[in-house]
């Protein structure tokens, strides 16, 4: 997950960090993540037809699940509809400035949280 927030620092606009972001909090256990962050890649890239379907199983996965509005929105993938319903959306008129560098660096992250010998 660390990995993916520094990518998307590097590159903002990359709808496959966006939805690699979206797999790995849906793996996580964190479906409402997930689907906040398949609908950024799908602002990116609406044609994927692949995330819609990823969606749609997140959004299943939520345990309170959502209202029957929301939930036609994503089967009817309509996008300006179905982004209102996660608050946290990508605004592609909104995109960071690509980020030079990392703010700090990876294996200072890895070593904070145990991932790598000190």
């Amino acid at each position: 997950v660390i990995a993916y927030h520094q990518g998307l620092l590097l590159k903002p606009n990359y709808a496959r960090s966006w939805s690699n972001l979206a797999i790995a909090h849906a793996n996580l256990g964190q479906h409402e993540d997930a689907a906040r962050f398949y609908l950024s890649s799908l602002v990116l890239n609406p044609d994927a037809t692949h995330i819609w379907n990823f969606l749609h199983s997140a959004v299943l996965n939520i345990p309170d699940g959502i209202n029957s509005g929301d939930m036609k929105a994503i089967d009817e993938r309509n996008l300006a509809a179905a982004t209102k319903a996660f608050p946290g959306v990508l605004d592609p008129k909104m995109l960071p400035k690509r980020a030079e560098e990392l703010p700090q660096p990876a294996e200072e992250v890895l070593r904070s949280i145990g991932v790598l010998d000190m």
